[in-house]
């Protein structure tokens, strides 16, 4: 008896094993029904997959295997872990992003992120667009003109980016050797806004020329857009232009009173969401807003205004209702959705369904473009903008045209008149 004890203690120890064993082979597929993990959320990836339809075929070309494993993998929480881990792990290593999948956000110097879409305007890859952008500027004038008859303002603003602000930021190895030499597109413009007498706003060029007034960037580690303070000069600076026309006295906007907040708020973490860190906080930092002031009511209406343009249009629309300039705002993002009134989800929208008449009742209208691609100006609001004054005109002409007929056609009428007049005279 006494030596049996040790072979029972080893058979339970085999029988906890197995048990552990087989609770490990199903726990994966239990939480993939009943999500007892909980899910971290992966931008950029599709993070869910659809259990697959069994059929013959797709069993013979191995395509309900591979739907399988995609599901399976994807049902689990270890999945979407396991990239941020292997995310957090990389960039701490290596200050970059994992490459495994196609991802939008690299990492830079100064632990700031920065968006390889504007790698290439940076180094000045290609050829400027001359014609079009001449073109852009050529109709963002003729558009100006056009609304000013109508006593509405256009402004048009170019923004920054962050490599241009600050290149500095961005890691030696994507530079470009002999960059500076090339015309950069933004360049470009420069002369064409200046030859055409067009002038905008240039919010890259005036926050530069700003910045050592401010002891920090005008853009956080977190986000791809300008910060608080940032879009505050650029509205600031739009609302000058407007104000031109409106004649209203519009207090300046008060960008030098500021405060620092613990960390930035959502719409300033975006590329550290799309960079899919286990844990993105390391890169937040006190971030500068500006001080909401009282309450002003003015005694005339608020101004309407239509913003059509980039994502750095929300923080000049936040600006212009923070500083309560206006309540009344519609945003057409890059032409193709749009928002009403500065909060909400955007909704698709069709060029085609724009209604003048509406476009027309409004007190301003902004266009933005980053200094990247400023042939992009309007989006094609430009154009159809002008499309539609020269409808217009032509319905004009052709009802001149109409009328004058008609009045032609009246004094024939009359004359035949006059004539049959006399004829009866003479006969009697």
């Amino acid at each position: 008896m006494q030596e049996s004890a040790p072979v029972q203690s080893f058979g339970w120890v085999k029988i906890l094993t197995l048990l552990v064993f087989a609770a490990l082979l199903v726990f994966p597929m239990t939480d993939a029904w009943l999500n007892i993990i909980p899910r971290a959320r992966i931008h950029g990836m599709a993070e869910r997959a659809a259990f697959p339809t069994f059929t013959p075929e797709s069993w013979w070309n191995q395509k309900y295997q591979a739907r399988f494993s995609q599901w399976a993998l994807k049902s689990g929480a270890f999945w979407s872990w396991s990239i941020r881990l292997s995310n957090e792990l990389v960039y701490r290593l290596t200050g970059e992003i994992s490459t495994d999948y196609g991802t939008s956000v690299q990492g830079g110097n100064e632990s700031y992120l920065w968006q390889m879409m504007y790698k290439a305007a940076f180094n000045r890859v290609q050829d400027p667009p001359r014609n079009l952008i001449r073109r852009a500027f050529t109709q963002f004038k003729e558009l100006k003109e056009q609304m000013a008859a109508r006593n509405i303002p256009v402004v048009a603003v170019i923004n920054p980016n962050l490599i241009f602000m600050y290149p500095e930021l961005l890691p030696d190895k994507y530079h470009t050797a002999r960059r500076m030499e090339k015309q950069s597109s933004y360049e470009v413009a420069q002369e064409v806004i200046k030859e055409l007498d067009a002038p905008v706003v240039d919010a890259a060029e005036l926050l530069k020329s700003v910045q050592d007034d401010f002891p920090f960037r005008f853009f956080e580690p977190a986000g791809s857009h300008w910060n608080d303070i940032g879009s505050c000069i650029a509205a600031r600076a739009v609302l000058r232009e407007l104000d031109r026309s409106w004649g209203r006295g519009f207090p300046a906007l008060p960008c030098e009173d500021y405060e620092f907040r613990p960390t930035p708020e959502a719409h300033e973490r975006d590329l550290v969401q799309i960079a899919n860190l286990l844990f993105p906080e390391r890169l937040f930092r006190p971030t500068p807003y500006v001080r909401s002031r009282a309450r002003q009511e003015f005694p005339e209406r608020k101004p309407k205004l239509l913003l059509i343009g980039t994502s750095f249009l929300f923080g000049l629309e936040k600006q212009f209702r923070k500083h309560f300039i206006t309540d009344d705002t519609r945003l057409l993002f890059y032409y193709r959705q749009e928002r009403k009134g500065g909060k909400g989800n955007f909704r698709n929208f069709a060029p085609s369904t724009l209604n003048w008449s509406e476009v027309l009742s409004m007190d301003g209208i902004i266009l933005d473009i980053n200094e990247s691609g400023p042939a992009k100006l309007g989006y094609g609001f430009m154009r159809d903008a002008l499309r539609y004054f020269d409808s217009l005109k032509a319905d004009t002409t052709a009802s001149e045209r109409k009328k004058k007929k008609k009045r032609k056609g009246m004094k024939t009428a009359l004359a035949s008149i006059e004539l049959q007049a006399e004829q009866r005279t003479v006969g009697d």
